[in-house]
């Protein structure tokens, strides 16, 4: 079985700035953390304010019909399709 390829360079030595490099990435998570919640704040905000009009009772109730008349059409014809390939073949 060959041996593993060995690594073409060395690790950087560590420098001992382990904490300091910790501190930046926690600095920068809390950072975007604000950023976040100010941004969610402002979403909320402004959906607080949003007013959507979809239509009347009456023409969700006809769209609601005229939506289950398409799925049952579109069934039919699949049946009937499927049923008439059958005979073709």
């Amino acid at each position: 079985m060959p041996e593993p390829a060995k690594p073409k360079s060395k690790p950087p030595a560590s420098t001992g700035g382990g904490e300091e490099l910790e501190s930046r990435y926690r600095s920068a998570m809390q950072q975007e953390m604000s950023a976040f919640a100010a941004e969610l704040a402002r979403f909320k905000e402004k959906a607080s304010q949003l007013k959507v009009h979809v239509g009347t009772q009456e023409e969700k109730a006809a769209l609601k019909g005229a939506s289950e008349d398409m799925g049952r059409f579109c069934s039919d014809l699949r049946e009937i399709t499927l049923s008439q390939v059958s005979v073709v073949d």
